[in-house]
């Protein structure tokens, strides 16, 4: 792509900027290395912490903002991480076994990328299989009306560590360097 006239070769170059395939490939590498390490549930959750210090929304986003509920203090907002497909169209998928036209085009998107990344079709085809699997489980695991309508709710490090025991939430607050939030009562935060 870099000599091809044309959008695709406009944006290979421009991403690039002047940086060789295996200079390009060195900026992958920590991220790729990371998830090698991913192997249980705290080494998901250390994982995660590192992917959202360098503010990749890969499972989740979020903003500290002013908090709806008590206007005199700051709340911590989550809000799920979707790549191109609407939510309904991955429920639908994960009901039906039957693909749209965006979840193929992000199916086709992550072949290209692995491929690109110089691994073979097999690789590619079962890495999409793994992010559209991902996709469709956090979109049917997500509550609809909460997110939906924009509704928040005040919740503290306790009422998520019985929500989602599966992440320990005082190791992702202490890596965010948010060791404060969520420990003490709805007054004191």
């Amino acid at each position: 792509l870099e000599f091809v006239e044309g959008p695709a070769g406009m944006l290979y170059r421009s991403c690039l900027k002047g940086t060789q395939p295996a200079e390009a490939w060195d900026v992958l590498t920590p991220w790729v290395d990371l998830a090698e390490t991913v192997k249980d549930n705290s080494s998901f959750v250390n994982a995660s912490v590192q992917i959202q210090q360098a503010d990749m929304t890969l499972f989740w986003s979020w903003t500290v903002d002013i908090d709806t509920w008590n206007k005199d203090r700051y709340a911590l907002f989550f809000k799920p991480a979707h790549a191109m497909v609407p939510k309904s169209e991955l429920k639908t998928a994960a009901a039906t076994g039957e693909e749209s036209k965006k979840i193929k085009a992000l199916r086709d998107l992550v072949i290209d990328m692995v491929s690109l990344a110089g691994y073979d079709d097999s690789v590619a085809n079962n890495d999409a299989d793994n992010v559209i699997s991902m996709e469709m489980q956090i979109a049917v695991g997500q509550n609809d009306s909460d997110i939906e309508l924009g509704y928040d709710q005040w919740v503290d490090r306790e009422y998520l560590s019985f929500t989602v025991p599966e992440i320990d939430w005082n190791f992702w607050f202490d890596g965010m360097n948010f060791s404060g939030v969520g420990v003490g009562t709805d007054e004191e935060e």
